[in-house]
């Protein structure tokens, strides 16, 4: 389990962390990699975090239900966007992260 904590975060303000966690597959052969959202069981906040994957050239948003493909050996880095100061965001959001790979089809 990886956890990470944002509680340091302005819940006035925009905020961007890059290079958040790594995610590599180590399998022979191609996955494809989502994350899932999910908002924080009291359903206070409403979207206000964007997960990207990004590969060193480019950035692609994957918690909206699509993903990237990852051949055997490549890597990405997830990056995280807080967009709090255009959302009406009670307090910091407790959101899971659901990080999912799976054999390309």
């Amino acid at each position: 389990m990886l956890e990470v904590d944002v509680s340091s975060l302005n819940a006035e303000a925009d905020t961007r962390l890059n290079d958040v966690f790594r995610v590599q597959n180590t399998t022979g052969r191609s996955v494809d990699l989502t994350i899932a959202d999910e908002p924080a069981s009291d359903g206070a906040n409403e979207e206000p975090i964007i997960i990207y994957a990004d590969d060193g050239s480019s950035e692609t948003r994957i918690d909206d239900g699509s993903g990237v493909s990852l051949g055997p050996g490549e890597q990405v880095e997830i990056n995280m966007f807080f967009n709090f100061k255009d959302n009406d965001v009670n307090g910091l959001p407790g959101d899971t992260l659901i990080v999912n790979a799976q054999g390309a089809t």
